[in-house]
């Protein structure tokens, strides 16, 4: 990777994110970085969900660069938002059941828990 890159992987991994809550660098979100046909292409997977986030992303990125004082091409980004759930029963009675579910993103850091108490019911037969 050249020198140029370089700076801009270290400029673009220290921007602190508002939803992630911490610095791309540290959510290891940059997965790809190129310079091609004139455009800066980054990559990113972030641990949550981007819908229409690219845009805001992208300003924010362009003005943590120019503040850093890096010189770069346009910016063209590719978004992936990438999210686990895993949920569970935690005990299951004859007519009260717990269970639970973990969100978490792929580096395993927690974003949501959630805890519920359901009815257990009989399923009826058919005469």
């Amino acid at each position: 990777m050249t020198d140029a890159l370089d700076t801009l992987r270290q400029a673009l991994g220290a921007y602190h994110d508002p939803y992630l809550g911490q610095t791309l660098l540290e959510a290891r979100a940059v997965r790809g970085l190129e310079q091609r046909g004139g455009r800066l292409h980054v990559a990113l997977e972030l641990g949550i969900p981007v819908g229409d986030y690219g845009a805001e992303l992208g300003a924010a990125l362009e003005a943590h660069l120019a503040s850093a004082g890096v010189a770069h091409e346009p910016l063209e980004l590719r978004l992936s938002g990438t999210i686990v759930a895993h949920g569970r029963s935690v005990k299951i009675g004859s007519q009260l059941g717990f269970a639970e579910a973990d969100v978490t993103d792929p580096g395993g850091r927690l974003l949501a828990k959630a805890h519920s108490t359901l009815s257990v019911t009989r399923e009826r037969q058919q005469s």
